[in-house]
């Protein structure tokens, strides 16, 4: 009897221990990432934002009116250029007008990216919560091209708990390293960048995958 007390004890104060869910960047805040702006040096060409999955439609900007591949619900494709041969280049792109999140409480912010270029690019996630101390930031993430991912998650490290009525600002950071240089797989001095953001759901994706395969089955015996 003590055993099953002692064990009732410990699964009580795990439990009481368990720390509170990250909050997961969804498609709808996703789509509202249309302002971006580049650090000193770096030349951004164009930013556009695609509601997928592939093919994607630009909801946003001058690029291509279709983007594929596309690995996420929304994508991403922008223009970089270096301010030096071998440098590097980031963009910044984030929420455009009046947040309306709401929940709480929440241990900080996670996202799914994808890289859908064929170029290595880097990636940070990041927010700012004025009544945390401002910006909490993932850690940058460098990703392989086409098909490199990754979970980034940009914590509540202040008061450790993220109400999401005090976010003002949320957003992601792009960014190409060895650009123009002699580094294999690397963007080059000037260059496009193509990401996807909030992973499709696993039902739309069989589903996806199924009309594939009846695709090549009709071809065959077309």
């Amino acid at each position: 009897m003590k055993r099953f007390l002692l064990l009732g004890v410990l699964v009580g104060l795990f439990a009481g221990q368990a720390p509170a869910a990250m909050w997961e960047l969804d498609k709808a805040t996703a789509l509202g990432f249309t302002t971006f702006s580049v650090t000193t040096g770096s030349m951004a060409n164009s930013l556009s934002v695609y509601d997928g999955p592939s093919p994607g439609t630009r909801v946003f900007g001058t690029g291509p009116l279709l983007y594929g591949p596309m690995s996420g619900q929304v994508g991403f494709y922008g223009g970089l250029a270096g301010d030096v041969v071998g440098g590097t280049a980031t963009m910044e792109i984030s929420f455009t007008g009046a947040l309306a999140l709401d929940g709480d409480p929440y241990d900080g912010i996670k996202a799914y990216l994808q890289n859908d270029d064929q170029s290595i690019w880097s990636f940070q996630l990041f927010y700012d919560d004025p009544t945390d101390g401002g910006e909490r930031a993932s850690a940058w993430v460098e990703l392989a091209g086409l098909g490199g991912s990754a979970d980034l998650t940009a914590p509540a490290t202040g008061t450790g708990v993220l109400d999401l009525d005090d976010i003002t600002n949320i957003g992601i950071r792009v960014k190409g390293n060895n650009m123009g240089g002699t580094n294999p797989g690397y963007p080059s001095y000037s260059d496009d960048f193509h990401v996807s953001v909030v992973p499709v759901p696993a039902a739309l994706l069989l589903g996806l995958l199924g009309m594939g395969v009846a695709g090549l089955k009709l071809r065959r015996f077309a």
